[in-house]
């Protein structure tokens, strides 16, 4: 999702993006139980568990930390947001492939 608005998310107007997140993750999950898809997708965009987003962004930067062990290269691929700013990847967009994400 991040990768699709380079110019960021601002935490305020995340829940706009629920439709096009639930489009992503039903598109790309290899889980089969739809109801525990929902209940997934409810939980990070639940606005009485304003948290559960930065949970799931510590938990995915963690990976690609792992992932990229280069402090240099790692900081281009992480979700980054100075504080009241955007959530954003700086990965130069022109080096990344994608299929069509027409949602």
């Amino acid at each position: 999702m991040f990768l699709l608005h380079p110019e960021g998310i601002l935490m305020k107007e995340f829940d706009d993006y629920k439709d096009l997140y639930r489009s992503l993750y039903f598109r790309f999950t290899n889980r089969s139980d739809m109801d525990k898809l929902h209940q997934s997708i409810d939980k990070l965009f639940n606005v009485f568990s304003p948290n559960a987003l930065n949970v799931k962004k510590s938990q995915c930067n963690k990976e690609i930390r792992y992932v990229i062990r280069d402090d240099e290269w790692n900081k281009y691929y992480v979700i980054e947001a100075p504080k009241g700013r955007e959530h954003k990847i700086l990965l130069d967009r022109s080096l990344v492939s994608m299929p069509d994400l027409s949602c």
